[in-house]
C-alpha cells in the first residue's frame, strides 16, 4: 500500500533543503495527522449529533413535566378553594351558632 503524502509539505521541505528521504517522510507524517484530525473530527460530529437528540428529548420530557405539574397545581388550586369556601361556609355557621347562644343566654 502507497503512503499518502500532503505534496505542499514535500514540495516545501525540499525547497527548504530537505533531502528526498526526509521530505518524504514528514509528508507521509503530515497526511497521516491530517487522516487521523480528519477522522476525530467525524467521530466529534457524530457524538454532538447525538447529544443534540439527547437534549432534545430531555428538552421534550421536561416540557411535558412541566405540563404535568402546572396541570397538578391548577387541580390543588382548585381543591383549595373548594375547602377554603366550606371553611367560610363552616366558620358563618359557627358564627351564628355563638351569636344565638350569646342572643338565647341573655334573653
Amino acid at each position: 500500500m502507497a503512503d499518502l503524502m500532503i505534496a505542499s509539505v514535500y514540495d516545501a521541505l525540499k525547497d527548504a533543503g530537505a533531502s528526498e528521504e526526509k521530505a518524504r517522510a514528514a509528508a507521509v507524517d503530515v497526511a497521516g495527522h491530517d487522516n487521523r484530525l480528519a477522522s476525530m473530527e467525524r467521530k466529534l460530529d457524530g457524538v454532538a449529533d447525538r447529544l443534540g437528540r439527547k437534549l432534545d428529548a430531555i428538552d421534550a420530557k421536561l416540557d411535558q413535566l412541566a405540563a404535568n405539574l402546572s396541570a397538578r397545581i391548577d387541580n390543588l388550586e382548585t381543591k383549595l378553594d373548594g375547602l377554603s369556601q366550606r371553611m367560610n361556609i363552616q366558620f358563618g355557621l359557627l358564627v351564628a351558632m355563638f351569636t344565638a347562644i350569646l342572643v338565647r343566654s341573655f334573653i
